[in-house]
C-alpha cells in the first residue's frame, strides 16, 4: 500500500470517530436538555388589595440528566421580579429560567374569544337589517317616481287604460310589503341593539384585549429520574378585595357585633378554579425602603415681588412604608361543626394579617365581587346619644367598646344595624388593639332637642363706636323618652380667634361644658347629660364676639 493510500485511511477513521464522538456528544442528556411540556393547575391564591400572587402546583416525572420545562399559556405581561420555580426535592438542581412572550392572532381568554364573536354575529346580523330597511326605502323612492310621472315628455300616458287597475294594485302591494319589511326591520333592530347592550355588558367582565402569554422555561438537573412536585409562583393585576362590615347592635344586651367580610374580585384573565384563597392585609409598594432626608435651608426674598416662578416653588414630599407580609399558608385545620357561619382562619404578626377562606372556591376573571365571612366578633358595648348642633339638632345613638383584639382590622365601610333593623351606613375607623372605638347607630328619635333662641345684643359699643359686638344666646333644652336613663353628649362651638382684633367672651349665665377642645379641636365644645328618662335638661349657650367696627368679619371652617 503506498504512503498516499495509507494517509487517506488513517485521515478517514479519525473523520469517522470524531463524527461518532460529536453525534453521542449531541445525543448525552447531559449536553442537550430533554424539553418536557408540563401543566400546573392554579393550587393557591394570595390575594393582596390591589394584586394577587398565583401558585401553580403539580407532580411531574423528570429522568435523570439535565433537562428543561415548559410552562405554557401564563399572563403577559408577567412580573418577571416576583416569578419563582420551587422544585420540592433535595435530587433535582435548578438552572436558568427564561420567560418568552407567545405572539397569538387569537384573544387568550376563550370566554372573551366567545363573547366577541357573539357580539360580532349580532352586529352582523343589525347590518342585514339596515339592509333590508335601504333596500326597501329604494323600491319605495321608484314607486313614488312612478306615481309622479304617469306621462311621458310628449304627453302620453305611460299606463294605458286597460292596464290601470292592475298597475295600481301592484303597486300598491309592494309599496305595502316594502313598509312592512320596514316596519319588520325597525323592530329586529331594537331587540338586536338590546342584545348588544346585553353582550357589551358581558364582554365587560371579562375583557383583557390580549393576544399573547407567557412561556416560562427553566433548566433543571436531576441525579436520578424522580416525580416530584413543582410549584411556579407569580403576581398579577386586576385583582384585589377590601374590607365590608357589618355592625349589629343589641341595645336591650348593650353588646355589639361586628361581622367582617372580604370582598374579592378579579380579572386577571385567568379563572380561579377549586383554589385556596386568602386574603392579606399587606401592601406591596413598588419603592418599600425608607426614604432618603435631605437638608432644609431657609432664604429670605423680597415681599414685594408680585410673581413667583414655579421653579422658585419646592414641594416636600413625606413617604412612610410597610414591610411586606409572609406568604400564603397551605395548611389548613377543620371548622367546628356547630359554627352558624364558617369564617375565614386568621394568621396574624405585629404587623400584618392574613385569612384563608375555608375550602377550596371558584373565582372567574369577571371582576364580579364575591363576598366570603372572615371574623364574627362581639363586645360589650356602653350606649350613648350624641348631637352635633353644628349640623343638625338631633341626636345618634353611639355604642362605644374596647377594641381588645391581637391584631387591627382596617378601615371600612360598615351596614349598621339596630336591633335587627338596618339604619343607614358609615365608616369605621382603623381599629387598633385596646383603644376605644365609636360606632354610630342612626339617629335615636326618642331623644328630643329643642333650641330656643334668646334674645341678644349686637351693634357698636365703646364711647367711640369703634367696637361691634355680635352676641350669640341658645338654649337646649333635651327630653329623653326612653324608659331607661341614657347618657346624652351635645357638642357645638365657639369661634376661634385667629387675629388680634377679635374678642371671643363666654357670657355670663352661660352653662360650663364638660369637656373643651374635643379631639384637639379648637372651640369644640362638649356637655355629658346624664339623660335621666322623661327629664329634660337645659344647656345655655352663650358667647359674644368683638371686633373693630371698621372691619369686616368673615367665619371658615378648617380641619385642625
Amino acid at each position: 500500500m503506498s504512503r498516499l493510500c495509507l494517509r487517506s485511511w488513517r485521515e478517514a477513521l479519525i473523520l469517522d470517530c470524531f463524527a461518532t464522538f460529536v453525534l453521542a456528544l449531541a445525543l448525552s442528556p447531559a449536553v442537550r436538555a430533554a424539553d418536557i411540556d408540563i401543566k400546573l393547575p392554579i393550587d393557591q391564591v394570595l390575594v393582596y388589595p390591589q394584586s394577587a400572587e398565583i401558585s401553580r402546583r403539580g407532580e411531574i416525572t423528570i429522568p435523570a440528566g439535565t433537562s428543561r420545562l415548559i410552562l405554557h399559556g401564563l399572563p403577559d405581561p408577567i412580573d418577571a421580579g416576583s416569578l419563582r420555580v420551587i422544585a420540592e426535592s433535595r435530587n433535582v438542581r435548578l438552572g436558568g429560567i427564561e420567560i418568552e412572550k407567545i405572539v397569538d392572532t387569537q384573544f387568550v381568554s376563550e370566554a372573551e374569544r366567545t363573547l366577541r364573536r357573539r357580539y360580532a354575529d349580532i352586529q352582523d346580523q343589525k347590518l342585514a337589517q339596515q339592509d333590508d330597511i335601504a333596500t326597501a326605502q329604494t323600491q319605495l323612492k321608484l314607486l313614488d317616481a312612478i306615481a309622479a310621472a304617469p306621462a311621458d315628455r310628449e304627453g302620453r300616458s305611460v299606463i294605458d287604460a286597460a292596464s290601470l287597475s292592475p298597475t295600481l294594485a301592484t303597486m300598491g302591494t309592494n309599496a305595502a310589503a316594502a313598509r312592512a319589511k320596514i316596519r319588520a326591520a325597525n323592530i329586529a333592530t331594537r331587540s338586536l341593539d338590546d342584545q348588544l347592550a346585553a353582550a357589551k355588558a358581558e364582554l365587560d367582565k371579562v375583557v383583557t384585549s390580549r393576544k399573547s402569554t407567557s412561556e416560562v422555561r427553566a433548566t433543571v438537573e436531576a441525579t436520578a429520574a424522580v416525580t416530584l412536585p413543582i410549584v411556579v409562583v407569580y403576581r398579577v393585576g386586576d385583582a384585589g378585595w377590601q374590607w365590608l362590615y357589618e355592625a349589629r347592635l343589641d341595645s336591650q344586651a348593650k353588646r355589639v357585633s361586628i361581622f367582617r367580610q372580604a370582598s374579592i374580585r378579579q380579572g386577571s384573565g385567568e379563572d380561579w378554579q377549586g383554589v385556596e384563597v386568602a386574603v392579606t392585609t399587606a401592601k406591596p409598594r413598588q419603592d418599600a425602603g425608607t426614604p432618603e432626608v435631605e437638608s432644609l435651608f431657609l432664604t429670605l426674598s423680597d415681599p414685594r415681588m408680585v410673581g413667583t416662578s414655579a421653579s422658585d416653588l419646592e414641594e416636600i414630599v413625606v413617604t412612610g412604608s410597610r414591610r411586606m407580609g409572609r406568604s400564603f399558608r397551605a395548611a389548613k385545620e377543620d371548622q367546628p361543626d356547630d359554627a352558624p357561619v364558617i369564617t375565614a382562619e386568621e394568621f396574624a404578626t405585629d404587623f400584618v394579617s392574613e385569612f384563608r377562606i375555608p375550602g377550596r372556591i371558584s373565582i372567574p376573571a369577571n371582576r364580579q365581587t364575591r363576598l366570603y365571612p372572615v371574623s364574627e366578633e362581639s363586645f360589650e358595648a356602653t350606649l350613648v346619644a350624641r348631637a352635633v348642633m353644628s349640623v343638625e339638632p338631633a341626636a345618634r345613638l353611639e355604642a362605644t367598646f374596647d377594641f381588645q383584639k391581637d391584631s387591627p382590622s382596617e378601615a371600612g365601610r360598615v351596614q349598621l344595624y339596630r336591633d335587627g333593623a338596618y339604619v343607614g351606613n358609615a365608616v369605621l375607623p382603623l381599629l387598633l388593639p385596646g383603644t376605644q372605638v365609636r360606632v354610630p347607630f342612626g339617629i335615636d328619635d326618642r331623644i328630643r332637642i329643642a333650641v330656643r333662641e334668646e334674645r341678644a345684643e349686637s351693634g357698636r359699643r365703646g364711647m367711640t363706636g369703634r367696637q361691634m359686638l355680635v352676641e350669640h344666646r341658645r338654649r337646649y333644652e333635651i327630653t329623653n323618652f326612653h324608659a331607661m336613663a341614657l347618657p346624652i353628649e351635645i357638642i357645638d362651638r365657639v369661634p376661634v380667634p385667629k387675629d388680634s382684633g377679635i374678642r371671643v367672651e363666654i357670657l355670663q349665665g352661660a352653662t360650663s361644658p364638660t369637656q373643651k377642645d374635643l379631639d384637639g379641636k379648637a372651640g369644640v365644645l362638649l356637655w355629658r347629660l346624664e339623660g335621666a328618662p322623661r327629664k329634660t335638661e337645659t344647656i345655655r349657650h352663650l358667647y359674644a364676639v368683638r371686633y373693630p367696627a371698621d372691619k369686616e368679619l368673615t367665619e371658615a371652617e378648617e380641619a385642625d
